[in-house]
């Protein structure tokens, strides 16, 4: 998997093979917590058969999503006019 880093001026585009993106981050840190969830939902009183299932459906979704997500952001500046 290659990053390529965000950059405004092309030139300095660079790829970097060890590196990685923000979502690849996390989706791997997604990853690691699913099952140390176990522990947590066993003591919240589920029982250990609908933790697992529940642990194997996230990693289902988590592998192979239904939709593919994607986030929008909307900035707004504003500066206040002193009378």
């Amino acid at each position: 998997m290659f990053a390529v880093w965000a950059c405004t001026d092309p030139s300095l585009l660079r790829i970097d093979p060890l590196a990685l993106s923000i979502g690849q981050l996390a989706w791997m840190d997604y990853d690691a917590m699913l099952p140390a969830l176990k522990p947590l939902f066993l003591n919240a009183g589920m029982k250990e058969w609908e933790a697992k299932k529940l642990i194997e459906e996230a990693h289902q979704d988590l592998y192979y999503p239904l939709v593919r997500p994607s986030t929008r952001l909307h900035i707004v500046h504003a500066i206040k006019k002193a009378l």
